[in-house]
């Protein structure tokens, strides 16, 4: 598989499953073993935490900034971001713009995925998340700051 294959293969799982929530494409773009279902649950748990992350953030956009390619993986550095509009890890909606970054590592086999090992800085996002809501609960009327943290913990 060329460098560019390689490359369009992560693009089309970024445009289509990231970004707009097409998960059924998971199918196509994962290896699937032919002697087990052991992926299987794997793409489930990923359709599921792709509905929370969408219904959380709607317009979620996740966007490329590097890659390198290798000859049995691609890495990627990415950034995304998108505005609270739903429950997110038990927090009502703020309304707030979240933005986070990581690193992933495809390995390929054949023309699909085959393992995705994914280092994201989860914590500044839920920082993000905690920091808005005690902004807002904190500056209800009639609510003192101890409230609003007892309400977030």
């Amino acid at each position: 598989m060329s460098a560019e294959t390689k490359l369009a293969l992560i693009q089309r799982l970024f445009d289509h499953v990231w970004n707009q929530g097409q998960t059924q494409l998971l199918d196509e773009l994962l290896v699937a073993e032919q002697t087990s279902d052991s992926l299987q649950p794997a793409i489930q748990q990923i359709r599921a935490n792709m509905r929370m992350l969408r219904a959380a953030f709607p317009d979620w956009q996740t966007t490329i900034e590097d890659t390198i390619v290798m000859p049995d993986r691609v890495l990627v550095r990415w950034t995304a971001c998108g505005t609270q509009r739903g429950e997110f890890m038990g927090m009502a909606p703020t309304g707030t713009w979240l933005e986070t970054s990581g690193i992933s590592v495809y390995f390929i086999s054949g023309e699909r995925i085959r393992e995705a090992r994914v280092q994201r800085d989860s914590v500044e996002m839920i920082r993000q998340s905690w920091a808005e809501l005690l902004r807002h609960t904190a500056m209800r009327p009639g609510r003192a700051s101890c409230r609003a943290v007892r309400y977030c913990a």
